[in-house]
Order: C-alpha cells, then structure tokens, then sequence
C-alpha cells in the first residue's frame, strides 16, 4: 500500500525539486527535497518500505538528472541504509535522527558528484565545490528538514494508523 503511496509523493517532490526549489539557492546550492523525504520516511519506526522509496526515488532523479545512474542510487540507497539503523537503535529521538541521516546524505550525494565532475574534467575545484555548492545545499537540506519531517510523519501516521503515545 505505502509503495503505491511512494509514486505520487515522490512524482510531485520531483516536479517541485525541479521547477520551484532548483530555483531558491543559496549561493551554488539548492535544496533537495526527495532526500529529506527519504530520510523523514526511513526514519519512521512503522514504514517497512523504505528501500523500494529509496530504488524509486533514485530512478525517477536519474532520469531527469545528468549525473551518471549510479550517483543517485548510491546516495539514497546509503540514506535509507543509514535510516534504518537509526531506526532500529535511536528510536527515541527520530527528529535528531532525521536531521542527521540527511547532513550525512547531503555531503555523501555531494562528494559522489563531486567525484564524478571531477573525473569527467570540471573546472571547479573540490574545495570550491564544498564552499559554494555543498556547504549552501547542506544549509538548505537542514532548514527544510522540520517541515518536511512533520508533513511525513503525519502522513506515515495516517498510512499506518499509528495513535499518538502520550
């Protein structure tokens, strides 16, 4: 059920990635909103599929992406391994887990392509890279981490009918 959920979801943070957020940037960098929603979703103690959102989302960014295939797959795939872990040990303090699951994503994500620009002959340096690309998305990635992580978490409470612990 919460797979079939993925494809909308992840079909609209798409459209909005690439028509409205590619546009806000802070220096060089732009937010990623699917990785945020990755790890808000992996995160959750009650989502059981949080690898076929983590395939899906790296096949639909590949494809409208110019980064080679394996870029994408590899940083959400370590994303959602990483989620998972916090999942199961650090459960207490998902909003902590989440914030850190997508700082270390962002700089995983950006050092692949980083790698890859520079093996393909960039003309940006890898420390130029970090200071106006990297550092500014990674700013971006966290303020907009508490939205995204309360829009699915409520969603993930709906899907699951999970009742507030109080």
């Amino acid at each position: 059920m919460d797979v079939l959920l993925s494809i909308p979801i992840l079909i609209t943070a798409l459209i909005l990635q690439t028509t409205i957020v590619s546009r806000i940037t802070l220096i060089g960098g732009t937010a990623d909103i699917i990785l945020i929603i990755l790890a808000a979703w992996g995160v959750n103690s009650h989502v059981k599929s949080g690898w076929a959102w983590a395939v899906l989302a790296g096949a639909m960014v590949t494809f409208v992406s110019a980064m080679p295939l394996f870029v994408p797959f590899i940083a959400y795939m370590v994303l959602m391994f990483i989620a998972r872990q916090f999942q199961k040990r650090i459960w207490q303090s998902p909003i902590l887990a989440t914030l850190f699951i997508v700082f270390i994503s962002t700089l995983i994500q950006h050092g692949l392509s980083i790698l890859v620009l520079q093996i393909s002959g960039a003309n940006m340096t890898i420390m130029e890279s970090f200071e106006f690309v990297t550092l500014p998305s990674l700013i971006l990635n966290l303020l907009l981490t508490f939205p995204i992580y309360t829009i699915m978490n409520s969603l993930a409470r709906q899907v699951y009918r999970v009742e507030d612990d109080l």
